[in-house]
């Protein structure tokens, strides 16, 4: 069959245009991710974390973070803060310093991605301020587990943390998003005693909206909302394991849920009815196998196996095929993740070694990223 010249002439002007998108967003991404690109090549390898892992007291560790490209954050905080505490507080100025410069060389077209991304670490900074100003803690305390990252900025998390108590930091997000959500519930936090309340309207916030910020026009954009709906996954079903091992009332789980992933709310309502642990991990077997991690619950009841298992199925699930993504916002995304990681792994590291945990039980803890 031939194709009249009407037929090809508008065939070919749409290859042409096709092919000018695709050029056009090559040339847009080719800067972002030749930065990205040398920026993950100074993250730490696997090799290193192992060396972390070795370390004997937190102030061998801290000699190997500042030859392993950490240094310059150690400076400013080592003035008012030592040992743990000032390892914390180098990794949070790291991780901004990080974010920030990343999200300077984004693309236009990609920073409401990428800004939606970083933005969780204001979520992480308010809930920490709220659960620390609940139990009276004080605020130097605090600060080592802040991450300036977010678009809250760091003056404004300094006003939060200056308040006295969880409604003073209620009321000084006035102006900003996150006062909604918490308004919202504060009501019910002053008649429930339960701090628990106002973390999760945060965490439902946030989730709930950043689907609608992920730019979703490009294959890479769908992995994002892929890993992010897993993330999801991972922080309802440890809020359903934590619930079912405190005994809580099926209608007290569903309030800890933080909206819905790649599990629908048929499946989440089906982990809730579970009698116990040992149900939920069946329950949860066509989507996660947490056997394993089952195992071990059942030597020293520590959900924390459970949790290092469901990071370990977030990388496996996103970042590997991310990190394999060009001239996209997928590689900077990427990145973001594989940084987050490994600042997990040295906060597990750096606890780890103050406590004295042994090395073994530490590099049971460390997420692998391959990187």
């Amino acid at each position: 069959m031939r194709m009249n010249k009407g037929a090809y002439a508008g065939a070919s002007g749409w290859l042409r245009g096709a092919y000018g998108r695709l050029a056009f967003n090559t040339l847009r991404y080719a800067y972002s991710n030749a930065r990205v690109k040398g920026m993950r090549a100074h993250l730490l390898s696997q090799q290193q974390i192992e060396e972390l892992t070795a370390a004997r007291s937190v102030e061998e560790l801290m000699g190997m973070l500042n030859n392993m490209g950490y240094r310059e954050d150690f400076v400013k905080p080592a003035v008012k803060y030592g040992g743990a505490d000032l390892v914390e507080l180098a990794l949070g100025r790291n991780m901004a310093r990080t974010f920030t410069k990343v999200l300077g060389f984004t693309p236009k077209h990609g920073k409401a991605t990428v800004a939606a991304l970083i933005d969780k670490w204001d979520v992480h900074n308010i809930k920490t301020i709220l659960l620390a100003k609940s139990v009276g803690e004080d605020s130097k305390r605090i600060e080592p587990f802040l991450v300036n990252a977010g678009s809250l900025g760091e003056d404004k998390v300094g006003e939060l943390l200056r308040k006295e108590n969880v409604k003073g930091v209620v009321e000084e997000l006035q102006g900003t998003e996150y006062r909604e959500p918490l308004a919202e519930t504060y009501g019910e936090y002053e008649k429930r005693g339960e701090i628990s309340v106002l973390l999760t309207a945060l965490d439902s916030f946030y989730y709930a909206r950043l689907p609608s910020r992920i730019r979703a026009s490009h294959r890479d954009e769908h992995v994002i909302l892929g890993l992010v709906k897993t993330e999801v996954d991972a922080k309802n079903i440890m809020n359903v394991l934590r619930a079912r091992k405190a005994g809580m009332k099926a209608e007290a789980m569903r309030g800890m849920l933080v909206g819905t992933g790649t599990l629908a709310k048929r499946d989440l309502e089906a982990l809730i009815e579970c009698e116990n642990i040992e149900a939920i991990v069946a329950e949860l077997r066509r989507n996660y196998d947490l056997q394993g991690a089952l195992e071990k619950f059942r030597q020293d009841s520590s959900l924390a196996h459970f949790e290092v298992e469901l990071e370990r199925r977030i990388v496996e699930r996103g970042l590997l095929e991310l990190r394999r993504s060009m001239f996209s916002v997928g590689a900077i995304a990427s990145f973001l993740f594989l940084k987050e990681q490994e600042i997990g792994n040295i906060r597990k590291i750096v606890r780890g070694v103050e406590f004295g945990v042994p090395r073994e039980e530490i590099k049971v803890m460390v997420v692998s990223t391959g990187a």
